[in-house]
């Protein structure tokens, strides 16, 4: 098999894509984001693929609802009557 080698668009694409996932793991309070983790569920969604769904999208899904409930605890919590 040959070399796989990306063109020069398809370079700088790829750059792009590592630098975002490189920016997951040195801020990690992007994963307290619902735009950063909607934008991984779409992307996983997009795959069609089982495995990726039970190993990633529900994982992620739940992190989104564990944020939602946390964030509406804590309004529930300063709630003025």
């Amino acid at each position: 098999m040959g070399d796989v080698t990306p063109n020069a668009s398809l370079r700088k694409l790829e750059e792009t894509w590592c630098a975002l996932f490189d920016r997951l793991q040195r801020e990690p309070a992007l994963w307290n984001s619902f735009e950063v983790l909607d934008d991984l569920v779409m992307a996983v969604d997009a795959l069609e693929v089982t495995a990726a769904i039970d190993n990633l999208l529900v994982p992620l899904a739940e992190r989104a609802a564990e944020l939602l409930r946390l964030l509406l605890e804590g309004q529930s919590a300063v709630r003025v009557t």
